[in-house]
């Protein structure tokens, strides 16, 4: 992709936002086939390649395997990712291909395999999930050229491996004791086309199934499915109403339904049958992301699927640099491994071809008209940060001037599109979440609505170029950064203040949150209390992050620490007006009010419960707390901050008791 001298700037640039918008044009569909209800787990880890799959029940994370390393990692919902475990023991170079967790026996099976030019190895793994040792490695026997690929395990801990290239399935038992356990003649008697890319990859994916003791196994070069006894090994072919394009993973849900993915075809499809897995049907395909290779599924329960993406082209500066990553590798390659590279990748090699097509169209329109010669080296490096890629930003920002958006300061309304004001998130698939990334300005290609609405091909740009477009944007950049969130943390609250700020179902934040949203004229005002953490998290505009302040503290939080919840061993004993002289004396003559508890039948917390103080000031209820211990009527009087109102409870001032006491002693 050409990229030529500084004196031709604006014409090389120009050339790759061609390129680039063109990329965007044949993406878009390819985006909006996503499965409108998918979730993405986004992580960084380079060169980790994962090939496989599964779900640890227990610690409630993903372990994936590594084609480069010969590690097992763990990954959280929120994309965490620590390696679990890491195996120098085993041979330089070997990859992890399938892994399973046995939770009968709290351990992880991870299958090794050495690719060719390494020496044949063959074997697998078990390591105690807690420790992360070893238990065994148990090389797996063969007399030929051999593929260890996927594997399950049964209840009582065998586990079964599949080998792609010999068609056949090892059994290695809970004692890591190996042995061939099934060469089925079914598995080779259905015709495969050895013109297509890894036509050698026979049996792949494999899955227990518990009910009725037997596995099923998805061949790859003939997308047939199989039926394997667990007891004797014999096999079945399971007929199908279509077959499957390139199958991979495979994994049996506990409602009987079958998923099996393919990363050539980017499809799941769900398989159910009526009659034990003699016949089945597809019933349902999703559409996976174009960009990914998914090669293993794992299911956490009914409706949760997750499949295994690789996003080695993925750019930190967005969709269109990841577009054009992927252009650049594939322009660099012979002729001849194009196609193959594309199948490898899941590329639509049609598109690439025809971006190339467009690309020399305008090379020769320059010549001919301009009699400007585009050289064919590439300055641009996706690896390496350089001029480039601002003036590359520039150009984008000037095609796309229109589909701008800001970022709203917090992540639960995503960006706001400069035209419109309306809040949306960032897809699920952009290269700039896999970075964990959230610019403060972008532009998109378009605007994708399933059931929610996601901003697609998303790229970043400067927030100074904005004021340098010609012609100027139609919005006005500076009242768009003035209205952007800002966040202030406020501390020192309090656990037990907090949880009443919030009250049962935050039904008391939310009438503060609306308050406050009402005063500063802004919906978009958020609170967000974190109980654990002792803080209170305040999301405004920089203009109104004082007046939101103030009315955060003015509110709930100061008016309840003027109340004392007062226990004592024996209420019945106690001499109101002399409890409430004794706190009149210590605390300054400051009480306002007091709510005598009269429950009947109380529950055991509140047997001792005698009432509610409520004090002039914070300080007075202050020194009402230190007198807790105290003694009153031959007992200790316990003494609390309020934690809620007692509507319903006998209610009076204190002034009119103190009245009526006086007279009663004149």
């Amino acid at each position: 992709m050409p990229i030529h001298s500084s004196n031709h700037s604006l014409t090389s640039y120009t050339t790759v936002v061609v390129l680039l918008l063109l990329f965007l044009q044949t993406s878009t569909p390819i985006i909006k086939a996503l499965a409108e209800n998918s979730h993405v787990t986004n992580f960084q880890s380079p060169n980790l390649y994962p090939e496989s799959l599964a779900w640890d029940p227990l610690k409630q994370h993903f372990l994936v395997g590594s084609l480069r390393h010969r590690t097992i990692s763990s990954i959280s919902d929120a994309g965490i990712i620590e390696t679990l475990i890491s195996d120098t023991s085993l041979p330089e170079n070997v990859t992890v291909v399938g892994i399973t967790v046995d939770t009968r026996n709290n351990r992880v099976l991870a299958v090794i395999h050495a690719v060719k030019p390494l020496p044949p190895f063959n074997a697998l793994a078990a390591y105690d999930l807690k420790s992360g040792n070893r238990l065994f490695l148990s090389p797996l026997p063969t007399d030929e050229e051999a593929l260890a690929n996927n594997v399950d395990v049964d209840y009582n801990g065998n586990a079964y491996v599949t080998n792609s290239i010999g068609n056949y399935i090892w059994k290695v038992n809970v004692k890591g004791e190996a042995s061939i356990f099934s060469k089925s003649p079914r598995f080779t008697e259905h015709p495969v086309d050895r013109d297509t890319p890894y036509s050698y990859i026979g049996l792949n994916g494999i899955a227990y199934v518990s009910s009725g003791d037997y596995l099923l196994v998805v061949q790859s070069n003939t997308g047939k499915v199989f039926k394997v006894d667990a007891d004797d090994g014999t096999a079945r072919h399971v007929l199908l109403n279509e077959d499957l394009t390139r199958p991979d993973g495979v994994v049996f849900r506990r409602d009987g339904v079958v998923l099996v993915v393919s990363p050539q075809a980017n499809k799941l499809w769900l398989l159910k049958s009526n009659n034990g897995w003699r016949e089945g049907v597809v019933y349902d395909k999703i559409d996976l992301e174009s960009e990914g290779y998914p090669t293993s599924v794992v299911s956490r329960g009914r409706d949760k699927i997750y499949d295994c993406l690789k996003v080695q082209f993925c750019h930190s500066d967005g969709d269109l640099f990841k577009l054009l990553y992927v252009y650049k590798e594939w322009e660099t390659l012979p002729q001849e491994r194009r196609n193959k590279w594309c199948w490898e990748n899941s590329i639509n090699a049609k598109s690439t071809r025809r971006c190339q097509d467009t690309v020399f169209e305008l090379e020769s329109f320059l010549e001919r008209e301009h009699g400007f010669v585009v050289p064919s080296y590439w300055r641009w490096d996706p690896h390496t940060s350089s001029v480039h890629d601002k003036n590359m930003k520039k150009v984008i920002l000037a095609s796309l001037s229109e589909n701008v958006a800001m970022f709203s300061g917090r992540n639960q309304l995503g960006y706001e599109i400069a035209q419109t004001g309306q809040h949306v998130q960032l897809h699920p698939s952009s290269s700039l979440l896999v970075f964990a990334q959230k610019p403060s300005w972008v532009v998109f290609g378009d605007l994708l609505s399933v059931s929610n609405e996601y901003l697609v091909c998303v790229s970043a740009v400067e927030f100074q170029s904005l004021y340098d477009l010609q012609p100027p944007p139609s919005f006005d950049v500076s009242k768009m950064e003035e209205r952007k969130l800002q966040t202030k943390t406020l501390t020192g609250f309090g656990t037990i203040l907090l949880k009443r700020f919030c009250v049962k179902s935050n039904s008391n934040l939310l009438g503060h949150v609306s308050r406050i949203r009402k005063a500063c004229l802004d919906e978009r005002i958020f609170v967000e209390v974190k109980v654990d953490e002792n803080l209170i998290q305040l999301y405004a505009a920089s203009h109104d992050m004082n007046t939101a302040t103030m009315l955060i503290k003015h509110l709930e939080l100061e008016k309840h620490s003027l109340s004392v919840d007062v226990y004592h061993s024996n209420i019945n004993a106690i001499d109101d007006k002399e409890l409430l002289m004794f706190f009149e004396k210590n605390t300054s003559g400051s009480i306002c009010a007091v709510y005598k508890f009269q429950g009947m039948g109380k529950d055991p917390p509140d047997r001792e419960k005698w009432g509610k103080i409520t004090f002039l000031s914070p300080d007075a209820a202050k020194r009402a707390v230190e007198l807790d211990g105290d003694e009153i009527c031959d007992s200790n009087l316990k003494i609390l901050p309020s934690q809620s109102a007692m509507g319903g409870d006998k209610t009076f001032y204190f002034l009119k008791l103190k009245q009526e006491f006086l007279a009663s002693q004149t």
